[in-house]
Order: C-alpha cells, then sequence, then structure tokens
C-alpha cells in the first residue's frame, strides 16, 4: 500500500510538473515497465513512441552541419532575388522594346509627314497630292 501510495504521489507530482527532467525520466521508464494508472501508462507509451534519437555528433562535424544549413539558406535566398532581378529586368526590357517600337512607328509617320510637305513645296515633284484637311496645326494628304 505504502508503494501504490508513493506512485500516486509521483503521479500527482508529475502532472503538476514538480518533477526535475532526470526524475521526470525515471518515473516514465517505471511507468512503461511497471504500469501504475492507465492515463500514466498511456502517456509514457505516447512518450516513448514519439522519442527521438539524437545523434552524437563532434563539435566539428555540428559546425560543418550549422555552416552547410547556412549556406543552403544563402542560396535559397540568392535564388529568390536572382528571380525577382530576373524578372523585374525581363520586364523592363520588354517595356523598352515596346517603347523604342513606339518611337519608330512615330517617327515612320513623321519622315511621311516630311515627305509630303516637301513634295508640295518641291516643284519639280511628280507625285500628286491632295490635301483633305488642312488646319494651322494638321495637314491631312493623301497620294494619287
Amino acid at each position: 500500500m505504502r508503494m501504490n501510495q508513493n506512485k500516486n504521489n509521483r503521479s500527482n507530482d508529475f502532472w503538476c510538473g514538480k518533477l526535475s527532467l532526470d526524475e521526470e525520466q525515471l518515473f516514465l521508464a517505471g511507468e512503461a515497465e511497471l504500469p501504475g494508472s492507465e492515463p500514466d501508462a498511456a502517456y509514457a507509451r505516447f512518450v516513448r513512441s514519439q522519442r527521438c534519437v539524437s545523434l552524437s555528433l563532434s563539435d566539428d562535424e555540428l559546425w560543418n552541419y550549422i555552416r552547410h544549413k547556412e549556406k543552403k539558406r544563402f542560396l535559397f535566398y540568392g535564388s529568390i532575388a536572382a528571380s525577382f532581378l530576373l524578372i523585374a529586368g525581363t520586364l523592363f526590357f520588354l517595356g523598352r522594346v515596346q517603347d523604342r517600337q513606339q518611337l519608330r512607328d512615330e517617327f515612320a509617320v513623321l519622315e511621311q509627314t516630311l515627305r509630303y510637305v516637301s513634295e508640295e513645296i518641291d516643284p519639280e515633284s511628280k507625285t500628286e497630292v491632295n490635301v483633305l484637311y488642312e488646319d494651322d496645326y494638321i495637314v491631312i494628304v493623301s497620294e494619287n
């Protein structure tokens, strides 16, 4: 009876968080081997199933692992930044190409207009030009 009461006290201390880490590990090991109450045994089985095995690494191996992770992180963020710059550069270049094409079209219209105006002024030109509309700022012509 005394052992069962001591076990209940340990169980209460465990669930209240009053045990140290070493005492907690001893309690869980004891519950897994000789179960007392069902909740304690179930929790001990759960803790055992979820326990991870830690690797025994030397300090050099641990630091090499950390440096390797940092390099991976740097490469990850570096690739994101490079992708962003590539996309931004492509969009900027495409915008510039469209601007250039628009300027070429405008210059072509300007050259055509200047040619028509110069042909009108040149008395020796052989092309006939009909003025469709004329204003202070705009002259619309057509060739025949």
